[in-house]
């Protein structure tokens, strides 16, 4: 990785080792590394995809992906699947359903959390 100092090449590592542990065991992924990979740029994440540890970046809205996270994780029990429908309502309610995930800034974030 050329330009990338060291604490940053180790830190790419660090989320890398993440990603290929969750993709060969299919545990949760670690919710610093799925953080990471919202703010990534295009070049990296095209990497990623390529080595088969990421799907293709597609900037996802808020509802779709709430739909999608809660239907991928048929670990869940129903009651816990009930309330994060819920929140997911309260979500889009707040934000709205076609809100692209890159552009729920932080302070908002805040306010629905206080709200």
């Amino acid at each position: 990785m050329r330009g990338t100092n060291e604490r940053i090449a180790k830190q790419i590592g660090w989320h890398v080792d993440n990603l290929v542990a969750w993709a060969s065991s299919k545990y949760r992924l670690e919710c610093q590394t799925a953080l990471w990979l919202g703010e990534i740029g295009d070049k990296l994440h095209a990497k990623l995809a390529r080595a088969g540890l990421v799907v293709g970046h597609q900037p996802a809205s808020l509802g779709e992906f709430r739909t999608a996270y809660i239907d991928y994780r048929t670990d869940l029990k129903n009651w816990t699947i009930d309330f994060w429908e819920e929140t997911r309502e309260n979500l889009v309610e707040f934000f709205g359903t076609d809100r692209s995930l890159h552009r729920v800034k932080w302070t908002k974030r805040r306010i629905f959390d206080a709200g």
